[in-house]
């Protein structure tokens, strides 16, 4: 819009100057020289300048950023091992080795017909001893079985308080119906308390055929 208003005054300028040249009168002064060409060139120029400062400003486009492709992760794939031809993998064997069985004779039980009663016991059980009272115990067995009690039947002492005198005593040989009367020497203890003494008898073939035992008491 500016270049035409000034294109526009310099052309009516032009005109003015023209026109007044044509009614001014006839003089005698030279008239002015218009270097036509020099003006044109002017107006040329000026238009070239004023097209370049109204174009718009072109704006940069930048330039795509590359994106840097993924890096491929490289596939490790198994190592295969190849079998050897006519290999042959055998089972580990076991090494356990069993234990010997020992082997036991079997007994043939014996069908015993011993038997034994007590006839008689002194002190009775639950008697009171003085602390270190010397003392005897008096037991009488009846053989009440079907044979005859020989000298390989025996008495021994079995647990609990022990006798002074003996620990095993054998037996003389006793028929059906007899008695026999064991003794065994005692020592009370000198702790008051409760105690037992424990005995047993075997046969002939070393079976327990007996048990007895004397309960005592310390005060």
């Amino acid at each position: 819009m500016n270049f035409q208003k000034s294109l526009l005054t310099l052309l009516t300028a032009v005109c003015l100057f023209s026109a007044s040249g044509c009614n001014a009168p006839v003089t005698p002064q030279p008239a002015p020289t218009v270097d036509v060409p020099a003006l044109k060139q002017e107006i040329y120029s000026t238009l070239v300048a004023q097209l370049t400062a109204d174009a718009p400003k072109a704006t940069a486009t930048p330039a795509p950023t590359a994106t840097a492709e993924a890096t491929a992760t490289p596939l490790t794939l198994p190592t295969l091992t190849q079998a050897v031809a006519g290999a042959v993998t055998s089972t580990p064997q076991s090494t356990f080795t069993a234990a010997a069985v020992t082997r036991y004779p079997t007994w043939t039980k014996t069908p015993y017909t011993d038997s034994v009663v007590l006839a008689f016991q002194s002190p009775g059980d639950g008697t009171v001893m003085a602390p270190g009272q010397d003392f005897d115990v008096k037991w009488t067995f009846r053989n009440n079985g079907k044979r005859k009690w020989t000298n390989e039947f025996f008495v021994t002492y079995y647990g609990g308080y022990k006798s002074n005198s003996l620990t095993t005593m054998m037996l003389p040989a006793i028929g059906y119906g007899e008695e026999y009367t064991f003794i065994a020497d005692f020592t009370a203890p000198t702790a008051p308390g409760n105690y037992v003494s424990y005995w047993r008898m075997y046969n002939d073939d070393k079976v327990v055929i007996f048990k007895f035992n004397f309960a005592f008491s310390v005060k």
